[in-house]
């Protein structure tokens, strides 16, 4: 990788190779032989010592393609003869199970950074064949309400202002997050202001402090095999099990900088426990810094959500400069207006008041809705572009736990 590369090292394998991978996490280097047609064992080096053999795979022909699992628990092989692809455990070296395409034989192979899904390109004269999909891992079943992923974001400042999301997670056992604090890449998606370089921390119910990440490279493996890394080396990720209770996390800028940030959180074990609640609290401003949270409902059920935005109330917990008077918007996946509200008692002030769930201050909005499955996102503002600190919240009513 140097300006003039040197040559390190030269394997002689008999009859040549033909095709050759390297996992992900750089401890296993497999190549084959030239050994079409016959059915010869294809031998696996440490990454670190390519002299040291761990040992052979056995395919019935040569391979012409080579790939690794996401996680580097699987190995795919694609022999150059016939479209079967034979798929084998890392660990033990034995073939776990062939995998048929139709076509003539399987010209390339990919695998999803979800470690859900092989993808085949399976050739031959007819052009039917095309690309085939296959799944090896099925997706962790979701509860029948479940909030899947949550974002929210904010310009970010220091004190007060710094982005805090607070979470709980339900049910009765531990369960699986991702959370992320992107900044850098907003640029890329037109985002005015974006921090430079966000830092994360997650704290436990007593304000303790869990675990904490600046550049999610300190923790690439992880974050890479949940499928969900940033696209900025700048920008953090936490990837943690958690048990069920009341969780914060508090996005700022390093060195106190400031910008427009996002926090994220994702379930990746929905079918453990779920989570039931998210709040985020933010300095509200105007334009492209207001407070946008995006939220997945996942499961196969309609699910009835109870979206806050909290301004005045703020200032009983000794938070300066409250927004006085937040006005939310619920949109669907498609951009559309759901439903838009600005003082709560306006409209559903009944249903508000059944949940136990009524804003303290009568010029804080509410918004409750039964929605289905899919992508939705929550936008808070001031009223006549007023500013100040500012609260969303996201309740799943459906959840199995209180």
């Amino acid at each position: 990788s140097s300006a003039a590369p040197t040559l390190l090292k030269t394997i002689t394998v008999d009859r040549g190779v033909m095709s050759l991978a390297v996992s992900h996490d750089g401890a296993q280097f497999f190549c084959c032989p030239y050994a079409n047609p016959y059915a010869l064992p294809f031998p696996v080096f440490a990454g670190g010592d390519l002299t040291k053999l761990l040992g052979q795979f056995q395919c019935d022909s040569g391979p012409s393609q080579l790939i690794f699992s996401a996680d580097d628990t699987l190995a795919f092989a694609a022999p150059a003869s016939g479209p079967t692809v034979e798929v084998f455990d890392t660990k033990t070296f034995a073939r776990v199970q062939s995998i048929t395409p139709p076509g003539e034989y399987s010209g390339g192979l990919a695998v999803d950074n979800t470690n859900q899904y092989l993808i085949v390109n399976s050739g031959g004269n007819d052009i039917a064949n095309g690309i085939k999909i296959f799944l090896i891992h099925p997706p962790a079943p979701s509860a029948p309400h479940a909030l899947l992923n949550v974002s929210t974001r904010t310009h970010v400042e220091g004190g007060d202002n710094v982005e805090i999301g607070g979470f709980i997670i339900t049910g009765g056992n531990p369960n699986t997050v991702v959370l992320r604090a992107i900044a850098p890449s907003l640029s890329a998606a037109g985002v005015s202001g974006a921090m430079a370089d966000p830092l994360l921390e997650l704290h436990d119910a007593t304000g303790a402090l869990v675990i904490g990440d600046d550049n999610w490279n300190a923790t690439r493996q992880e974050v890479i095999e949940s499928g969900l890394a940033p696209l900025d080396e700048h920008e953090a990720t936490i990837v943690t099990t958690l048990a069920p209770g009341a969780y914060t996390a508090v996005l700022s800028g390093v060195r106190q900088s400031s910008g427009v940030a996002l926090v994220e959180l994702f379930d990746l074990a929905p079918g453990n426990s779920s989570v039931a609640n998210i709040s985020t609290r933010g300095k509200i401003e105007t334009e492209d810094n207001i407070m946008i949270g995006g939220f997945i409902i996942g499961g196969s059920l309609d699910t009835r959500i109870l979206v806050r935005a909290i301004g005045p109330s703020l200032a009983g917990s000794g938070v300066s400069a409250p927004l006085q008077d937040p006005v939310l918007e619920l949109h669907g996946g498609n951009g559309e207006l759901i439903s838009e509200n600005d003082n709560w008692r306006s409209t559903q002030q009944d249903e508000i008041i059944a949940t136990s769930l009524a804003p303290s201050d009568d010029r804080e909005s509410a918004i409750l809705a039964t929605l289905q499955p899919g992508s939705y996102t929550a936008i808070v503002r001031g009223q006549n572009n007023s500013t100040g600190v500012g609260l969303v919240e996201i309740y799943n009513l459906d959840s199995t736990t209180p």
